[in-house]
């Protein structure tokens, strides 16, 4: 149902690490089916920091919080699982 509605497309790189800086390490960006969406609100991360977010973006692709999405970071990820508890889509919020 949700990948009638995932009519754009953005780049997610994934993060795979930190380097010996402690920097992050992303894999190659993919293109990935997606539906994003304008909105500006505040989010509380789970360590309790409040930031502000600009952008959704709806996908049925694995999405964590840490990975890029078009260059921007993703701040916080809602997974939606149907009855029986599979995922079937995410909210990432950037």
């Amino acid at each position: 149902m949700l990948k009638d509605y995932l009519n754009q497309s953005c780049e997610l790189e994934k993060k795979t690490g930190d380097d010996q800086r402690g920097q992050p390490v992303y894999a190659a960006a993919i293109t990935i089916a997606c539906r994003l969406v304008g909105k500006y609100q505040l989010i509380r991360k789970p360590n309790g920091e409040t930031v502000p977010v600009h952008h959704i973006c709806y996908t049925t692709e694995t999405v964590a919080a840490g990975d890029k999405i078009n260059g921007s970071f993703v701040h916080a990820v809602d997974v939606w699982t149907d009855l029986g508890g599979e995922p079937i889509g995410y909210k990432a919020v950037m």
